[in-house]
């Protein structure tokens, strides 16, 4: 057992495939951007999104935030920087975090909780890995 968990351990510490990062980035856009499309009120048709709505009943702002998370993390990936990368995905964990727990608190029969903490675990994950193989890269370059 002990090897397995060193396994794991040993493969979670290599360096996210960025493809990863991108689907994060995409996906949060997109569903801000369905929170935004002024076509379909999104917070009033489902039980899921009340507490959502409850805490702040804008969708504007709650569609707008998770474009901003989505694309900074995006850019920040692309255009190869570090620190805005631990930005964004931090901030998108931050967001999928909040969104799970009031999606939990909204409809506890629904399993749109389940996937918004799955996207924040990923977007935790997706931060620490890359700021541990940042820190160790700079390391190892004598770069402080």
């Amino acid at each position: 057992m002990r090897k397995l968990i060193d396994k794991l351990a040993a493969i979670l510490l290599e360096p996210v495939n960025e493809v990863v990062t991108v689907f994060l980035g995409i996906y949060t856009v997109l569903w801000g951007l369905w929170v935004l499309n002024p076509l379909v009120d999104t917070f009033t048709t489902a039980k899921l999104y009340s507490a959502l709505m409850a805490f702040l009943p804008n969708e504007i702002l709650w569609g707008s935030i998770a474009v901003f998370f989505g694309l900074m993390t995006m850019v920040a990936l692309a255009k190869r920087m570090p620190k805005n990368l631990f930005y964004g995905s931090a901030a998108s964990a931050l967001h999928w975090g909040v969104i799970s727990i009031f999606y939990f608190i909204g409809d506890t029969a629904n399993t749109g909780g389940i996937t918004a903490l799955f996207l924040a675990v990923l977007s935790t994950y997706i931060y620490l890995n890359h700021k541990v193989n940042y820190t160790k890269d700079q390391d190892d370059a004598g770069i402080s």
